[in-house]
């Protein structure tokens, strides 16, 4: 009943703006040059930087963001975490989206953003900081939005890859593109060994989408599937990797098979009292997993359902300009695990709306969500709901021309997921959803030489979802529980503006506490309180590029160490260079990752029982590759 009155008072909120239109779409299919330039808390990665890049594969892409700190288990299982949450807990506070759409998992699972083909992106939208209102549910660090190609003209482009761990990639597009009709198909076949025993991943994937473009409208339709099957290489203890090597796996039998696959569609109308625009998308990912090493297996499914009309307006009259968004949200997800005859559903409902003013130099933002969440568990007939809110007030200003400064209040919330709250014991009926309350102040400076930006923000986290160390699997304690959290992150950037010139350098310093015995004031472990990334390069005019890439992580506690009495983790520093030559359609490029051969593990989990399990990563290593455009 709370959210149809809701939903009441935001129709009729939406009545009161009425004069005119711009066409923009809600999470960034097209963002503005001055959106950009009042926001340091957004880093974009064009595609010119992937190109200059030449990552791997997209997780490989991120792991040069600024403030974007990634731990990897295996080739199909990584936590990103952003703002400094406990590492364990880290992917589930924040969100990942392709095109708009929300594809994080409800359970505990991560979505495997190496599904995603490199090549297939235009650009990467990262959202640093607590963003609820407008990505809802575990926005809490952040968001990062993938935006995949567009058919803008007709043509194709091939790419042939191949390196170390005899990894091979092959990417091939095409597109077609008319007056009123576009349409696009990827189709991409991925293999690698991994640097690991049983460490081998393998991917094929087909996409594509077409658009339809009529006067007053456009409607849309596209697709990605993905197969792909991988090895479970586990965790090593010392002596472990002191026997045999760092490259040795426990566990050579474990592996996993999944499918995957997601069709949307969109609706967009523009008139002369704003833009109308529906989102519809369908979900289903299927595993089949095998533990040889402990004698189990798992298969299991989750299909979801989700549909999000919104609505955008804008003003502009001189000085003066209006932006309101306002948007609907409903999704519901059904969970099977087949091996063990369990089901559940979650449901879930929101409604956001946010509003931002330009009157001259000033800059005035407000907005607010309500969500409620359903879980119905029907193997065990237990229901769990849960309901929260979200808003934000930020007020900027310009001090002279490409000068900007801001301060923003935020409230954000994060609902448990659903292996959180139905455990391996049973029902959890203690666990909370977190939410999180947020001071932030930033600075951005954009000239035509260079940038630079400045975020800092101070972050009190009431009942953040902590894994439990107290946990066994007697079920005395629950698996799950909360605890209150403080952080403080500080992220300044700085880059040039140049022509066939690469300089980006970006420090971030992320304080993580506890704020709760009985570890009050200890770190949150996998959290580096440093880390630095630069990255350099100059293409001349006869086509050779240069490029060195540096990322340096100082050193943390290993996870489930709330009482940080385990040893800390040596920190590390990783550095690329790529050299690639530009002929015409052309490019042929060599690149070295790690080229120092350090050695080291970004993800290092700790227990009282078998002690501190160590992630391996890999060691320098050699990438090729030939791409031609058409």
């Amino acid at each position: 009943m709370r959210i149809l009155t809701s939903i009441f008072f935001l129709l009729l909120s939406i009545n009161i703006y009425a004069v005119t239109l711009e066409g923009i779409n809600v999470f960034g299919e097209k963002y503005t040059k001055e959106d950009i330039n009042k926001n340091p808390a957004v880093e974009i990665m064009t595609r010119d930087k992937i190109e200059q890049l030449s990552p791997s594969s997209t997780l490989d892409l991120l792991n040069y963001a600024a403030g974007l700190q990634i731990k990897s288990f295996n080739s199909a299982s990584s936590s990103i975490s952003m703002g400094g949450f406990v590492g364990d807990k880290a992917a589930f506070n924040n969100v990942i989206l392709i095109n708009g759409r929300q594809v994080n998992p409800v359970d505990m699972s991560s979505f495997d953003i190496n599904s995603i083909p490199v090549e297939m992106i235009e650009r990467v939208e990262i959202y640093y900081g607590p963003n609820s209102v407008l990505f809802g549910d575990r926005a809490t660090g952040g968001a990062i939005n993938i935006i995949t190609r567009k058919p803008l003209k007709s043509g194709g482009y091939l790419k042939a890859e191949g390196g170390s761990y005899d990894t091979s990639d092959y990417f091939a597009q095409g597109t077609f593109s008319g007056e009123n009709f576009s349409m696009l198909f990827n189709a991409d076949k991925y293999r690698t060994d991994g640097y690991r025993d049983n460490g081998e991943y393998y991917k094929e994937s087909v996409s594509g989408e077409t658009t339809y473009y009529g006067e007053k409208f456009d409607i849309g339709l596209n697709g990605l599937y993905i197969d792909k099957e991988y090895g479970l290489p586990g965790g090593l203890s010392e002596a472990d990797i002191d026997q045999f090597d760092r490259e040795h796996s426990n566990t050579p039998d474990d592996g996993s098979e999944d499918y995957e696959w997601l069709i949307g569609g969109n609706a967009k109308l523009y008139t002369g009292y704003g833009n109308f625009i529906l989102d519809v998308s369908q979900y289903k990912r299927h595993r089949d997993t095998d533990w040889v090493s402990f004698g189990s297996k798992r298969r299991d499914e989750i299909e979801s359902f989700s549909v999000a009309p919104s609505y955008i307006y804008t003003i502009k009259n001189g000085e003066y300009s209006n932006k309101l968004i306002a948007g609907y949200s409903n999704s519901n997800t059904d969970l099977e695990v087949l091996t063990g005859g369990s089901e559940l559903s979650r449901k879930k409902e929101s409604f956001y709306i946010s509003d931002t003013v330009n009157i001259h130099k000033i800059l005035l933002e407000a907005g607010y969500r309500y969500s409620e969440m359903e879980d119905d568990y029907d193997s065990i007939d237990k229901e769990k709901d849960f309901d929260a809110d979200a808003y934000f007030i930020k007020v900027g200003y310009e001090l002279g021309e490409n000068n900007f400064i801001y301060v923003k209040y935020d409230k954000s919330f994060r609902f448990p997921t659903t292996d959180e709250i139905n455990e391996y014991s049973g029902l959890n009926s203690e666990i909370d959803e977190q939410t999180n309350k947020t001071y932030e102040i930033g600075f951005k400076r954009e000239r035509d030489l260079y940038h630079f930006d400045a975020l800092l923000y101070r972050q009190k986290s009431n009942d953040e979802i902590f894994t439990n160390p107290d946990y066994t699997f007697i079920g005395a304690e629950p698996a799950n529980t909360n605890l209150d959290t403080k952080k403080t992150v500080f992220l300044v950037r700085f880059g040039l503006n140049r022509k066939n010139t690469v300089f980006d350098v970006a420090y971030t310093y992320t304080d993580s506490e506890i704020d709760e015995d009985p570890w009050k004031d200890n770190t949150a472990p996998l959290v580096s309180k440093h880390t630095v990334k630069t990255n350099l390069g100059y293409k001349f005019e006869n086509g050779l590029g240069m490029y060195y890439f540096y990322r340096y992580f100082s050193d943390f506690y290993q996870g489930n160490d709330y009482g940080n009495t385990a040893g800390k983790v040596d920190g590390y520093g990783i550095s690329d260079v790529k050299l690639s030559y530009h002929y015409r359609n052309i490019e042929a490029y060599v690149k070295i990752n790690n080229i120092f051969d350090e050695e080291y593990s970004n993800y290092v989990i700790y227990s009282d029982f078998s002690g501190s399990s160590y992630y391996p990563a890999a060691e320098r290593n050699y990438l090729a590759g030939v791409k031609i455009t058409f």
